[in-house]
């Protein structure tokens, strides 16, 4: 946040667990109390990251994870593809603006 900016409400932080943070309740959530007029705006976001020594070891002793592309790592997610041989690790984040439309209209923006 800008530190211009004046945060006259509160910041929630809300774990959710190893499962797609942005797809179970965060925006959810927030989405519920700007439609109850308790928020005008609000910045969620999510992220996951599991590739490590464990999480790596543990599929890769399940054979659960794609080895038949190793030279070509582009090749290697196909999910929909015959030919997978098991899936890719992979780690990622998402932010979105949420906001009342009077909101977005009030500082000029284009709702999606």
């Amino acid at each position: 946040m800008p530190m211009s900016a004046q945060n006259t409400d509160p910041i929630v932080v809300t774990g959710m667990g190893v499962v797609s943070p942005l797809g179970t309740g965060v925006e959810t959530n927030w989405s519920r109390l700007i439609l109850t007029g308790e928020a005008d705006v609000a910045i969620v976001g999510g992220a996951e990251g599991s590739i490590d020594p464990i999480s790596v070891g543990g599929f890769g002793a399940a054979r659960a994870l794609a080895t038949a592309f190793n030279d070509d790592p582009a090749s290697a997610s196909r999910p929909f593809d015959r030919k997978r041989d098991g899936f890719v690790l992979a780690e990622g984040a998402a932010v979105l603006v949420i906001e009342r439309l009077s909101h977005a209209k009030a500082r000029g923006a284009t709702p999606l």
